[in-house]
C-alpha cells in the first residue's frame, strides 16, 4: 500500500493495536485505536518502506506499506 501522510484503516472487527516498523525491524509508531476504523498521521515518518502490524480479535495481520 502506498501512503502519502494519512493512513485510513477500517475493519469488521475492533482494531486493537497498530504498530509500524522500519526496515530494520525497529518500532517507529504505535497506536491503540480500539475502534472499527482509524486514521493514522504518518507525516512524521521518512519516505520509504515500512511493515505495519494490525491486531484485532486475538489475530494479527502484517502489511507492507510505502510512505511517499
Amino acid at each position: 500500500y502506498r501512503i502519502i501522510n494519512i493512513l485510513n484503516l477500517n475493519a469488521q472487527y475492533q482494531i486493537e493495536d497498530v504498530r509500524i516498523y522500519n526496515i530494520l525491524g525497529q518500532l517507529v509508531m504505535s497506536t491503540q485505536p480500539q475502534s472499527l476504523d482509524c486514521e493514522i498521521d504518518l507525516s512524521i515518518l521518512e519516505k520509504g518502506p515500512y511493515m505495519m502490524e494490525v491486531a484485532f480479535m486475538n489475530a494479527k495481520k502484517t502489511l507492507r506499506i510505502i510512505k511517499q
